[in-house]
């Protein structure tokens, strides 16, 4: 209990728009740190079904989807829950943050189309 208490004081700390305690627990980080101390306390009792239960849960996805024949250019960085579509093209070190096209070339940061 200690190790939460502190990541909420820590947060708060970080974060003056938080109002309340309560509201650390809606931060993705949070959860993702307190599921994997639950499964790991849990692990190590040997409650080896709840542990993974609980490790492997999924809130939607969170990666791109590449489809076919699409070229990355090197340092660029494609973020969230976006497709990049058949054919298109990334330059260098661009930024991509919204679903690219089919056949489509984006460039820059925040990537646009070219």
């Amino acid at each position: 209990m200690g190790y939460i208490k502190s990541q909420i004081k820590l947060i708060r700390k970080k974060d003056h728009a938080i109002k309340s305690a309560l509201e650390v627990f809606l931060y993705p980080s949070f959860r993702a740190l307190l599921y994997y101390k639950v499964a790991h306390f849990l692990y190590l009792r040997k409650h080896f079904f709840f542990s993974r239960y609980l490790s492997e849960r999924e809130e939607g996805k969170r990666h791109p989807t590449v489809l076919n024949d699409v070229v990355i250019g090197c340092g660029a960085k494609v973020l969230g829950n976006i497709t990049i579509g058949n054919h298109a093209k990334i330059g260098a070190n661009s930024v991509v943050l919204q679903d690219v096209s089919d056949d489509t070339t984006v460039v820059g940061i925040p990537a646009y189309k070219k």
